[in-house]
């Protein structure tokens, strides 16, 4: 979040002087944007735990563990 312009905004408002409600919308709106790249941060989180659990032990092939090589192509897919 662009914590400057939040602080703007906030302050606008608290100042009671100088603001509409599209003050308002704006910063409901940087709230809600800071909002969702936060809970999308978490979900990315539990995606990947949840993908080193389940797949434990299952990709060593000839005595070779391609684990990691698996998650970073998941990890990856994720972020794209």
């Amino acid at each position: 979040m662009d914590e400057e312009r939040f602080d703007q905004l906030y302050n606008r408002i608290l100042d009671g002087d100088n603001w509409d409600y599209s003050t308002l919308d704006e910063l409901i709106c940087l709230v809600e944007s800071d909002a969702r790249e936060e809970g999308r941060q978490e979900m990315k989180g539990k995606a990947i735990e949840a993908f080193k659990f389940a797949t434990n032990g299952y990709f060593i092939i000839g005595g070779t563990d391609y684990s990691e090589n698996r998650l970073n192509e998941f990890i990856e897919k994720l972020n794209s």
